[in-house]
């Protein structure tokens, strides 16, 4: 067989599948189909036949092996046939199944549909797309057959690529995802038609729902494919500055981290562009020795390296990899440097024109040249950081390892030069790593530690280069001195056996990025509190992996320390067996127990299974031990593969396992193969030292468990009324803990009620509910109390159900007796074993009343008193709050009438009863009252509850009659009709006599064919001197039903000792022209009246000055105020307005065609005004 699996390897190198020797293929045939794997009679290569008559060629076997399980498809055909077929393209990497790099790249991509490639962007990305083994799955392409493939635009974090297989974990469910539409697989036979694997389902904690259509059987992506290897082109590629570049700004001449220009790249719709260059120069008053480097930047990420800037004053920035735009979209990218610290003027970068650019795009177009904005340099002492406290000293780490330190470096700050330390904000951090080993195959869970606490929130991992991320916020400050961190991971394997693993630096000063917290300057890094060297190549740590020749750690995926129900079967350890090369061992050994120093419980378990890579090595009962752990002999032959070997343990816990029985196992380095000859294959040699070990988690046996809570929030001694049916009597939640839980039957126990307890024949009809649905029977209350027997109500594990009892309160209950009762819930577990505690919860207490009460007052939110505008519709004018104590209140009737009696009833067109949005009933007044009739159960207070109802008018228009005008309502509530819980009918009178309650009215409301809005607005000039000012100015609103007309207003005025106020003869402007008034100041009160009454037009708005003569004398704060007061009370005149009208702002509505229908101020919206101020200074 080892020769077979050379020969595939060997021929699968020469750009072609070999039909290995003992696999069944077809007798040779003429006339192939599309779609069939052929190879020619005496020749090896086997190729795929593609509809357009092409043979295409598999270019290893992992291409192969990722659409084909097998070769026993392969048909053979003549000589002569397979010549007719020409060559096609190599066939790619079925999509969904693999992860593909090259050897001279770390650059990770997925496979998608036309062998497009889509780079995974971070390793934090990949973890959660795969999972913590997600490097497994990575094939290196030959960077010969690499052009087979087309680079695509990077895979967005969070999206899995085209092509991929997917599930949840609680769904056996599994979804084609085609880059849009998740597509539900329908069937078994479905899946197998594609040749689909179940190796490449990927399990995520993503919701899937299904969208597209279901795969019922074979389509096209089944089909291999062949990538067209084009490269990223487009016709064009435009560069233009972007509107987010800096402004010009103050910097500081040793800037460490500066941007200075921010270019918008845009790619062609037609194609992709890849970037390979861009030429940086230098602009403004300065020389090219002011700048250190220079280096792209994208969303704060370093993708162009550090460049210097030549005496030609430019800096050729190279992208590796190359930058790649997408077709038809923009890229904006910070050109960004550091300085030296010695320049003077001023400073910019800019793009000098399109052959300063290097694309794959046909054409650089944009308006060159493209200059950022100058920033002047200053001299301003940035605070420094330093770099010390490193321990370079070669040390040992092995695998298995978790929170190893793999370095240390304190961080403090350089006061060199009379620099003084300020607070600096610390954001990231880049470490190299000059060692032989993979970052990101060897380690996982990388984090930087101060003071035994994790610092960073995350890290990426990019070639040899790791970035940490601080935590938000995280400062070092000037007072707290220096702070010392450890660069702490797990180790998951060793993949090269030179020296010096991991020999981590800081490769430039500037890679730790911190920030002045006052300024915002970025700092620089020195190698000492009081050198002016920089921390360049500043090295921190060394570290070799030592994992002998076989190495052992858990896995991520083994599960962790948890409870278990009695009967079940587990998966308690996952563990990794890592070797160099091949071993064969005669078994191996491992460990058990029930905590850390003894087996004193393991008897409760069963039948433990130990399998590698899948297959069952042995099985045995464990023992029992008081003293110490114990151990079994696995006597199996064993074989390691070279590079990793999954060991899974599993154990039964015993039907009639006691609770709190443990059983954990662990497999240990220093003794696994110990007596069992482990050697290597290829030399013999023996296995001789095996690092790291793998404890499992710890299951504990739990029965099941009932909690019972009442979640009612009753309160104690809650009235009940006689007759009531339907009683909620208690709420319960009840939750199962271990283990499903069944309920068999729910007992309430006999009447506990203190002091007079209400005879259980007053009690009957009681209902069980689950979860709002009635199971059961309805049962009478006995004296034992009510039993529901027969129940099969299943409770998951870890899951709460809500039950509720209720019942009927008899009317012949005696009142103000009493009613509690408890609760017991019979129930078991899963295996029939009965639950006896956690299953009780006892009712609060309730209180037997005879009836229950309602009040009715005015509403909390009550509209106040007020104008009316005639013809509108639905205009509140009382809230009335209900309120039923002790039991229901179901409403029937309610009786009003209009406190000012019948001279309104003409005006209105129905009065309204709202719930509300809804209309419940109307009527028309007769002889100024009526009644509001509610049908059953359409107004139900609930007990102890309040509703409340609006009631609303609407009115009929005024016609020319100005008898109509000023009509007044104020709502008065005569009675209630309601019925009680049991269906009694009772009313409640309000008219205060016999006990009744006091006479309810609300609001009361004067209705007018129209409504003035009287709106303040600010003076034009407010400093007082003498001559004609503007001394208050306001806009009046007539109401859309009907023009406003304004005769006469009334401005109170007061001013200090040296100001004066006289009228003047143009004293009034409307819409800023004169208007004939006369003005008369009577002491403090300045009267405007209108020669003739201004009309102010339905729905329009006109604007009112009054002017008056004013002056001022002396040095003092003088000044001259004014406003309009609303009047109060009510007053009306009809005809011609004279001083009969009390008030100060009179107005006719237009009732009347022929006389003027005045009324004052009272009620007017905008009444009072705000006050007009005058001042001197």
């Amino acid at each position: 067989m080892k020769k077979l699996r050379k020969f595939l390897t060997i021929g699968v190198m020469v750009l072609s599948i070999i039909a290995m020797s003992g696999l069944t293929v077809n007798t040779a045939k003429a006339a192939a189909q599309a779609g069939d794997l052929i190879k020619m009679d005496g020749l090896s290569s086997v190729y795929y036949l593609g509809s357009d008559g092409k043979r295409y060629v598999f270019p290893s076997e992992s291409v192969y092996f990722s659409w084909y399980a097998d070769f026993s498809g392969v048909v053979t055909i003549p000589a002569s046939e397979l010549q007719t077929y020409p060559l096609g393209s190599n066939v790619t990497m079925r999509p969904g199944t693999k992860l593909v790099k090259i050897t001279t790249d770390p650059s990770v991509y997925a496979v998608t549909p036309n062998g497009v490639l889509r780079k995974i962007q971070s390793e934090a990305d990949a973890i959660a797309l795969y999972g913590s083994n997600w490097n497994k799955i990575i094939v290196d392409v030959a960077d010969s057959f690499f052009t087979n493939y087309t680079v695509g635009s990077p895979l967005p974090s969070g999206t899995y690529p085209a092509g991929t297989l997917l599930k949840n974990a609680d769904n056996a469910s599994i979804y084609y995802f085609d880059g849009t539409n998740y597509r539900l697989i329908a069937s078994e036979s479905a899946f197998n038609a594609n040749r689909f694997s179940f190796n490449n389902v990927v399990t995520t904690t993503m919701t899937l729902t299904a969208s597209g259509s279901s795969i019922t059987g074979a389509e096209t992506f089944s089909a291999p494919s062949g990538g067209v290897g084009s490269p990223i082109t487009g016709s064009g590629l435009s560069l233009a500055l972007s509107s987010q570049t800096p402004m010009s700004t103050s910097i500081p001449k040793n800037g460490v981290r500066v941007p200075f220009t921010k270019v918008n790249l845009t790619a062609a719709s037609d194609g992709n562009v890849s970037i390979n260059s861009i030429t940086v120069k230098r602009i403004g008053l300065s020389s090219y020795n002011d700048v250190d480097k220079v280096w792209a930047e994208y969303n704060g990420n370093v993708i162009a390296s550090k460049k210097s800037m030549n005496s030609n004053d430019e800096a050729i920035l190279v992208f590796s990899p190359a930058l790649n735009i997408p077709a038809g979209q923009t890229l904006g990218i910070d050109l960004v440097a550091s300085l030296t610290g010695t320049g003077t003027g001023n400073i910019g970068l800019a793009v000098a024109s399109a052959s300063a650019v290097s694309a794959t795009a046909a054409s650089v177009t944009g308006s060159f040249p493209i200059n950022g904005n100058l920033m002047s340099l200053i001299a301003y002492d940035v605070a420094k950081l330093a770099m010390t406290g490193m321990n370079v000293a070669t040390s040992t780490i092995k695998v298995g390892d978790e929170k190893v330190d793999m370095g240390r470096f304190e961080l403090g700050f350089n006061t060199s030069g009379g620099t003084a330390a300020k607070d600096v904000r610390l954001s990231s951090i880049t470490l190299k790593n000059n060692g032989v080993e993979d970052l990101s195959k060897t380690t996982m869970n990388l984090y930087l530690e101060h003071a035994g606490n994790k610092v960073t929130s995350r890290y990426t991992v990019d070639g040899r280069f790791v970035t940490f991320f601080f935590n938000e916020g995280f400062d070092l400050l000037k007072d707290d001195g220096s702070k010392l961190f450890y660069v702490k991971g797990d180790i998951i394997s060793k993949e090269n056996t030179g020296l010096n693993s991991f020999v981590l630096e800081l490769n430039k000063s500037t890679d730790l990025v911190a920030y002045e917290k006052s300024t915002g300057f970025g700092v620089n890094t020195y190698t000492t509190n009081s050198s002016t060297v920089l921390a360049d190549a500043h090295q921190i740590s060394i570290r070799t992996i030592e994992a002998g020749n076989v190495s052992i750690s858990k896995k991520s995926t083994s599960p962790s320390d948890t409870t278990i129900v009695k009967g079940t079967d587990n998966v308690v350890l996952i563990a990794n067996i890592r070797a160099d090369e091949q071993v064969v061992a005669d078994g191996m050994k491992i460990w058990y127990g029930s905590d850390a120093t003894t087996a004193t419980t393991t008897n409760q378990f069963e039948n433990v299974r130990v399998f590698l890579n899948g297959v069952l090595l042995d099985s045995f009962d464990p023992s029992v031990s008081t003293t110490t752990l114990l151990t079994a002999d696995i006597d199996s032959s064993i074989s390691l593969n070279k590079g990793d070997n999954e060991v899974r343990v599993m154990v039964k816990a015993k039907s009639n396992a006691t609770a709190t029985s443990a059983f954990y196992a662990k497999i240990l380095g220093t003794d696994v193969f110990t007596g069992f000859n482990a050697e290597y294959v290829v030399s013999g040699n023996s296995v001789a030292t095996i690092g790291g070990s793998a404890t499992g988690a710890t299951f504990t046996v739990q029965g099941a468990a009932l909690t019972t809570v009442r979640n009612d929030g009753y309160g104690n001694n809650k009235p009940v009324v006689a007759g009531s049916t339907d009683i909620s009597f208690g709420k319960f939640t009840v939750k199962a803990t271990n283990d499903e839980v069944k309920i068999t039957s729910v007992s309430f126990g006999g009447n506990i009620g203190s002091t007079t307890a209400t005879l259980a024949s007053a009690i009957s009809d009681m209902k069980l509910y689950v979860d709002g649905v009635q199971v059961g029977n309805t049962v009478d209350f006995g004296s034992s109390g009510a039993n529901f027997s027969s129940l099969n109500v299943n409770i998951a594990k870890d899951t709460t159900k809500s039950l509720e009892i209720k019942g009927t309160i008899d009317s012949s209950a005696v009142t103000d007796s009493y009613f509690a009762t408890v609760m017991t819930i019979n129930a078991q577990d899963s295996r029939g074993t009965v639950i006896s505690s956690g299953n009780t919860a006892q009712t609060t207490q309730f209180q037997v009343k005879a009836s229950g009460t309602l009040t009715v007052e005015v509403g909390g939110d009550s509209p106040v008193d007020g104008l009316l505008v005639s013809k509108a519709m639905d205009q509140e004018v009382a809230q009335i709050k209900l309120t039923a104590v002790n039991d229901v209140a179901n409403l029937s009737e309610i009786n009003i009438s209009n406190d000012e009696g019948v001279d309104a009833d003409p005006r209105i067109a129905a009065i309204k009863l709202y719930d509300g949005s809804t209309l419940i009933d109307q009527f028309v007044p007769v002889n100024g009252a009526g009644k509001f009739t509610i049908a059953n159960n359409t107004i139900v207070v609930p007990a102890n509850g309040s509703k409340t109802l609006s009631v609303r008018l609407s009115l009929n228009n005024i016609e020319n009659d100005a008898t109509a005008t000023n009509k007044t309502f104020q709502l008065q509530v005569e009675s209630v009709k309601f019925k009680s819980s049991a269906g009694a009918e009772q009313t409640v009178t309000l008219d205060g006599q016999g006990g009744n309650p006091a006479v309810l009215t609300a609001s009361t409301f004067i209705i007018r064919k129209t409504i003035p809005t009287v709106t303040y607005q600010a003076l034009p000039d407010t400093l007082l001197n003498a001559g004609d000012k503007v001394i208050a100015k306001f806009t009046v609103t007539a109401d859309a039903n009907a023009d406003v007309t304004v005769g006469r207003f009334t401005l109170l005025t007061s001013k200090t000792a040296s100001a004066t106020l006289a009228t003047t003869t143009n004293t009034l402007k409307v819409n800023g022209a004169n208007k004939a008034a006369t003005a008369a100041l009577d002491s403090d009160d300045l009267t405007i009246t209108l020669a003739s009454p201004e009309i102010v037009a339905a729905g329009t708005t006109k604007t009112f000055e009054v002017i008056a003569t004013v002056g001022v004398s002396g040095t003092g704060s003088e000044s001259i105020t004014a406003k309009i007061v609303e009047d109060t009370p009510f007053d009306s005149l009809t005809g011609a307005l004279t001083t009969d009208l009390d008030g100060n702002f009179a107005w006719s509505d237009g009732a009347s065609i022929s006389a003027y229908t005045w009324a004052n101020g009272y009620n007017v919206p905008g009444l009072d005004t705000q006050t007009w101020t005058l001042s001197k200074n």
